[in-house]
């Protein structure tokens, strides 16, 4: 059996008898490899805040697409607007600012 120094009671590792004693199943984010380990929830940080790291960028570029097909959407909708309006000889409603 193997046994490791736990910092947060400062004795050897309790294993399943600690809270914070975990199992984590997937895979590595640096790597790719499958992991299946017990250990540490403490231990663990690292590796899972290079996997947050690695989603978040991945939403943030999903994100961006969606706004720009948005964009592009709003963009053709306005064009389609001013054609319509041209091709009547619509002319905007003139409107004024009354006083209070």
């Amino acid at each position: 059996m193997d046994k490791t120094f736990c910092p947060l009671i400062r004795k050897d590792c309790v294993k399943h008898k600690c809270a914070w004693y975990t199992h984590l199943a997937g895979k590595d984010p640096q790597t790719g490899q499958d992991v299946d380990n017990w250990g540490c929830a403490v231990g663990f940080i690292p590796l899972l805040q290079v996997e947050l790291a690695g989603q978040t960028r991945g939403t943030t570029a999903s994100v961006d697409k969606l706004r720009e097909e948005h964009d592009n959407v709003a963009r053709a909708q306005c064009n389609l607007m001013t054609a319509m309006v041209q091709m009547q000889q619509i002319e905007p409603a003139k409107t004024e600012i009354l006083p209070n």
